[in-house]
């Protein structure tokens, strides 16, 4: 969330995106009354299964719980 504004920030997302991978999180995944801030970093470089990510809502704490879902692809084997 501080791309732009933080150096260092800046090199470990390019140093990523450099890797082919994607952030799954983009939201915040911490929220106080005085700041937000994203926490959770989930990366992936799949390009062959449909991933569905997101973020759970829950007032238990000031953060909150995410989750990725990979959709593999069938797989026949024999046991």
């Amino acid at each position: 969330m501080k791309y732009s504004r933080d150096n260092t920030v800046t090199e470990y997302v390019d140093v990523l995106y450099s890797l082919s991978c994607k952030a799954l999180i983009n939201k915040p995944t911490r929220i106080t009354e005085q700041s937000s801030t994203l926490i959770d970093h989930i990366y992936t470089n799949n390009t062959k299964h449909a991933i569905v990510s997101g973020i759970s809502i829950f007032d238990l704490s000031d953060h909150m719980p995410t989750f990725s879902i990979v959709k593999a692809a069938d797989i026949n084997t024999t046991f």
